[in-house]
C-alpha cells in the first residue's frame, strides 16, 4: 500500500511554546501602555491560538479527528477520507493512506481527466453543508491544498489538524444566517448575530 507520512519537525513544540510566551509578554506590555487595548482581550485571543496550535501538533488528535469525520461519512459517495494507520501513528508521526487526487483549484486538470465538474461542485457543497449543519463537526481549514478531487468525482480531504464544532444552538444560528444570505436579507443576518450575543451593545 502507498501511504503518506507526516513527521513532526524536531523541537517544534518548544519553539512554538517560546513564541507564545513572547506573545503573552507583548500583550501584557501593550495592555499596560495602551489602556484601550484591554477591551480587545489580547490574552484571551492568544490563549485560543495557543490551545488550537498545541492541538494541531499532536498527531494523535489529528488522527482522531480524521476518523470522526470518516465515521460521519461512512459509505459516502461524496467524500473520501484517508485511512489512518493507528498502529504506526504517534503524537509526532502520522501514517495514512495516500490519496491520489487533483487539487480542487486545478480546474484545467480536472477537465483534462474528464471528471464531471458539476458532480465535483455538488459533492463539495454537500460535504460542507453536512459537516456544518448536520454533524456540527467540520474541517476548519478547507483551503484548496487540503481538498482533492478523486478520479470518481468524490472530494478527498486531508490535514485534520484544525476542526470546528457546533452544538445544536450554534447549528440553529448558522442555519438562520445561511437562510438570510440565501434570501439576500442583511438585516436578518445582523439580527441573528445579535441574538448570538445578547449582551452585545450596538452603540459601543
Amino acid at each position: 500500500k502507498v501511504v503518506a507520512v507526516k513527521v513532526q519537525r524536531p523541537g517544534i513544540k518548544e519553539i512554538i511554546e517560546e513564541d507564545i510566551e513572547i506573545m503573552y509578554l507583548i500583550a501584557d506590555l501593550l495592555e499596560k501602555e495602551i489602556t484601550g487595548l484591554k477591551d480587545f482581550r489580547l490574552k484571551a485571543i492568544i490563549h485560543e491560538f495557543e490551545k488550537w496550535t498545541l492541538k494541531e501538533i499532536n498527531f494523535n488528535i489529528e488522527a482522531y479527528y480524521a476518523q470522526k469525520i470518516a465515521d460521519n461519512f461512512k459509505n459516502s459517495k461524496a467524500l473520501k477520507i484517508p485511512i489512518i494507520y493507528n498502529q504506526y501513528t504517534t503524537s509526532k508521526l502520522l501514517v495514512m493512506e495516500f490519496l491520489d487526487g487533483i487539487p480542487l483549484h486545478d480546474i484545467k486538470e480536472i477537465k483534462k481527466k474528464k471528471i464531471n465538474l458539476k458532480s465535483v461542485i455538488r459533492n463539495e457543497y454537500y460535504v460542507i453543508l453536512k459537516q456544518v449543519f448536520i454533524d456540527g463537526f467540520f474541517h476548519a481549514d478547507p483551503h484548496p491544498g487540503n481538498l482533492l478531487v478523486m478520479k470518481d468525482g468524490r472530494i478527498g480531504m486531508i490535514d485534520f489538524g484544525i476542526l470546528g464544532h457546533f452544538d445544536k444552538k450554534l447549528k440553529r444560528y448558522a442555519l438562520d444566517i445561511f437562510q438570510a444570505f440565501v434570501q439576500s436579507s442583511p438585516d436578518d443576518a445582523v439580527n441573528v448575530i445579535l441574538r448570538m450575543n445578547p449582551q452585545s451593545d450596538i452603540d459601543k
